[in-house]
């Protein structure tokens, strides 16, 4: 019979064996979470100084809400460069929390550059170094 997608994930974690293959150890829980938490507080950082250079006044636990919701809609679906769905996703979220048209499609151009540009960059630097190769 086959499984749905509810049933996997509690099947997955029940299995302790295999989250432990995954990592080694289970000692190495707590400092893949703690790694975990920082990185999006440090991204939830980038969006609020984003909506504050833009004059969205919105507090940390806003940005964090913009932050969370952003991710979860471009881990859904996602298309290359995420063009489109983290348009969507910060747009509608930032509106839905009250910031103005304007400074909402500049924060979502700027965010853009700031999530697309940096890992970009990183990744023809590193397919340049292994000799990747545009032509022939």
């Amino acid at each position: 019979m086959r499984q749905g997608p509810l049933q996997m994930v509690a099947s997955f974690l029940v299995h302790r064996d295999v989250v432990s293959a995954s990592f080694g150890n289970s000692g190495t829980y707590i400092p893949v979470i703690g790694l975990t938490v920082l990185i999006w507080m440090i991204e939830a950082l980038i969006y609020w100084l984003l909506l504050q250079s833009l004059g969205i006044s919105f507090d940390y636990l806003q940005a964090s809400a913009v932050t969370a919701y952003t991710n979860f809609a471009i881990s859904i679906i996602v298309v290359p460069g995420f063009v489109g769905t983290l348009e969507a996703s910060s747009v509608g979220m930032v509106l839905a929390l009250g910031g103005t048209q304007a400074a909402t499609l500049a924060f979502t151009l700027l965010l853009h550059a700031f999530v697309v540009v940096p890992s970009t960059v990183v990744g023809a630097i590193f397919a340049w170094r292994e000799g990747f190769r545009l032509g022939r």
